[in-house]
């Protein structure tokens, strides 16, 4: 299943003192399209006889179940913060087509399979959050990332969205890029799309067993300057032998749109099996 782009947008009530139940994905871009295939995000999400978490259960699904949507329901329901609508889907159970519905928080936003074609790496959204900055409160999303081998989970990670609840997602799986006791190395994209937006990246690294977070990496750009962080690793040009270089470059851009790097610099960090710990002086 392609890797589905994580359109999301909120809705914010009259009053600035907004509780978490009033931000919600914008229906006209937070939607399953009818017709297309979706899986399942979480273990035990229940397929309903309506589309309302007091309805009757049919089915308790697994997470990795394949479900077509075959229209995207009025209703909606919060949990965790999160105020999305429900699905009325389809998917063979025991050989048996079953049609019911299916709340939206459960249905992955995208996936990934890995190297081993075993191995599925999906996300969506855990919860959403209000943060309080004093005289306004932010949005926070926190971001669901589940590894399953068929329908069984292997393991899940939980961290914090970077930009906005406006901002775009996407997760890819890239290999092990010459690292050592890793299997793949995932990046979970995020962009605003325009310039002065949001660009960064959540680095993920899969051993086989567990999930590793690893790093935020950030991008900065305007048309006249630019910032950026980025890992190599030692499969990559310029890479080193078990060796992950973290280089951070600031710079200007000329009128005839070419860059110029003002500073730079970069750190070794080496990967032990937990987490990456710098090397050398």
């Amino acid at each position: 299943m392609k890797s589905l782009y994580f359109f999301v947008s909120f809705l914010l009530s009259n009053s600035l003192q907004a509780q978490v139940d009033d931000y919600t994905f914008h229906t006209l871009y937070r939607t399953f399209e009818e017709g297309s295939e979706q899986l399942i995000l979480r273990d035990s999400s229940l397929l309903k006889t309506a589309p309302a978490l007091v309805a009757t259960t049919l089915q308790v699904l697994p997470i990795g179940t394949t479900i077509q949507v075959l229209e995207r329901m009025d209703e909606r329901t919060t949990i965790k913060g999160f105020l999305t609508n429900w699905y009325r889907v389809q998917t063979q159970q025991s050989g048996k087509l079953i049609e019911g519905f299916v709340w939206g928080g459960n249905i992955a936003v995208g996936s990934h399979i890995g190297r081993d074609t075993s191995v599925r790496f999906m996300y969506g959204v855990a919860a959403i959050e209000l943060i309080d900055r004093g005289d306004y409160q932010d949005p926070s999303i926190l971001l669901e990332i589940n590894t399953c081998k068929g329908n069984q989970l292997v393991d899940q990670l939980t961290t914090t969205a970077a930009g906005t609840i406006y901002t775009q997602t996407q997760i890819r799986a890239t290999g092990n890029r010459g690292v050592r006791g890793i299997q793949e190395v995932l990046e979970l994209a995020f962009s605003d799309g325009y310039c002065g937006g949001v660009s960064a990246e959540i680095v993920i690294f899969w051993t086989g067993r567990k999930l590793h977070f690893i790093k935020l990496l950030s991008q900065g750009f305007s048309d006249k300057s630019f910032a950026r962080q980025y890992l190599v690793y030692p499969a990559d040009k310029g890479g080193q032998s078990q060796t992950i270089l973290y280089q951070r470059q600031i710079g200007i851009i000329s009128t005839q749109k070419r860059e110029k790097i003002t500073e730079q610099s970069t750190i070794k960090y080496g990967w032990n099996g937990l987490e990456l710990v710098k090397v050398g002086a």
